[in-house]
């Protein structure tokens, strides 16, 4: 498993860049694509820096880093939810199902160690990683 938590790093840093390069916006009644990317931006900013160390507590504190994950795919579906512009709604529920997988993913191994699927959690960093670069094609800097 100690590929992963690198592999968990770079999918991080990742996401932490796509949201460093949103787009700022205009009203939120007819949002316009520019302001509904801004708002996925507050909605997790202060959170990337939460969820890159919770990837280094994966191995010394797994519990710990289970709980910052959860933080921040709870600020992710909530800043969801102040999104209207359809096709940038559309991206984010996919990338926030990702982030719920990887939250589901990192808590089952927490529970049962032994049990640890890495094929499968491989599979959801990279479906991660390629949702929020999907994210980030409809919300170019």
């Amino acid at each position: 498993m100690s590929g992963l938590p690198r592999r968990a790093t770079v999918v991080v840093a990742s996401v932490a860049l796509l949201f460093a390069v949103t787009g700022c916006g205009a009203s939120a009644q007819d949002q316009s694509k520019a302001a509904a990317c801004d708002a996925l931006q507050r909605s997790v900013s202060a959170a990337t820096s939460e969820l890159s160390a919770s990837m280094t507590d994966t191995t010394s504190d797994p519990a710990k880093a289970v709980t910052r994950i959860e933080a921040v795919a709870t600020s992710f579906d909530k800043g969801l939810g102040a999104i209207t512009n359809p096709e940038v709604k559309k991206v984010g529920a996919t990338a926030d199902a990702a982030l719920t997988a990887m939250v589901a993913q990192f808590t089952s191994m927490l529970a049962d160690p032994a049990k640890a699927d890495t094929v499968t959690l491989q599979a959801t960093l990279d479906a991660v990683e390629s949702d929020f670069t999907a994210v980030g094609a409809v919300c170019p800097d």
